[in-house]
């Protein structure tokens, strides 16, 4: 089981359970779309994550240039920093 942990400004005394059932839906919903349309919700989940990942990364640090950015969003997302440079292994 899995918890989410509560944020300092909710009122709500409680914690979410996220159930292992809600996980079994979603995938059969996965395996019930054709593979086009799977695709297109792994692209929207993936865009979803870098977008969050910029916010929060814009967030701690309000004066960071838009290089700086994309190099902490390739070490965030596990990418070659050194490929990014030119730097990387060919």
């Amino acid at each position: 089981m899995f918890y989410i942990r509560k944020v300092k400004d909710d009122n709500i005394s409680q914690y979410r359970n996220i159930s292992t059932w809600t996980e079994g839906v979603y995938l059969e919903n996965l395996r019930k779309m054709g593979g086009e349309k799977r695709l297109k919700v792994a692209f929207q989940l993936y865009e979803m994550a870098v977008n969050l990942s910029k916010q929060n990364i814009i967030e701690s640090n309000p004066s960071i240039t838009g290089k700086e950015l994309k190099k902490k969003l390739f070490e965030r997302f596990g990418y070659d920093t050194g490929r990014f440079a030119g730097k990387g292994r060919r």
